[in-house]
């Protein structure tokens, strides 16, 4: 997981933690979900993935309070944002 922090978007994982381990869709399909808390301090690289994984990816940051307000619409992010509610 840490190694995926940094090629993606390019920074140095000082503390991770996992969350929770899940089916996306129990009985649609057999995709489990693995949900981590990381902790990062700075940014060593560009990050972006791989170029030849033709990946484009977006870093967006919200502080603790913007991501409580926000509404989301799938379920990794709802969960993680309660994560965050119940241990921040």
């Amino acid at each position: 997981m840490a190694r995926e922090i940094e090629e993606e978007i390019g920074y140095s994982v000082d503390n991770l933690k996992h969350l929770h381990t899940f089916y996306s869709s129990p009985g649609g399909t057999t995709e489990k979900v693995l949900l981590y808390y990381a902790e990062v301090s700075h940014q060593h690289a560009d990050g972006g993935g791989k170029e030849d994984e033709h990946e484009d990816i977006e870093l967006v940051s919200y502080t603790r309070e913007e991501l409580l307000k926000e509404s989301f619409a799938d379920a990794k992010t709802i969960i993680a944002q309660q994560w965050v509610q119940l241990n921040s």
